[in-house]
């Protein structure tokens, strides 16, 4: 049974900090995913103090937050963002994945792998949201 993937349901947030030097801003990001998930009325579990966990203990997933901390963003294969792909693989609910900037997701050294890493969450129905910019809707 091919189960349709939700237009509202639940969304997850995406960061990847290659330096550690960011300590502050994760939080802040978080802060700003939940009222961006209040304002679509999107279900999101995320909150600033667990992904200040997540980057103390360098764990890279917890519930709805998926943070690769001191990792490059030209990996194509990076722990959380393999577990998020997982994820919106397997469950149907997830309509919308946030992320603070786009080379927070993805700095390639080929755009065109942007671009293809990018596809594979629109493909799937999800709509990314990138704080600087309007959604980019899935491809439905």
């Amino acid at each position: 049974m091919n189960q349709k993937r939700a237009t509202q349901g639940r969304m997850l947030f995406y960061l990847r900090d290659s330096g550690g030097e960011h300590e502050m801003t994760p939080p802040q990001y978080v802060c700003q995913a939940q009222a961006k998930a209040k304002e679509l009325g999107l279900k999101f579990d995320g909150t600033p103090e667990a992904i200040e966990r997540m980057r103390l203990s360098q764990t890279p997933v917890e519930g709805d937050l998926y943070f690769d901390y001191i990792v490059q963003g030209h990996l194509k294969s990076r722990t959380a963002l393999d577990a998020l792909i997982e994820r919106v693989s397997a469950d149907k609910t997830v309509s919308h994945i946030y992320t603070p900037q786009r080379d927070r997701f993805s700095r390639p050294h080929d755009t065109n792998d942007a671009v293809q890493q990018e596809n594979v969450f629109r493909r799937a129905g999800v709509t990314l949201i990138f704080r600087d910019k309007r959604p980019s809707v899935s491809q439905r």
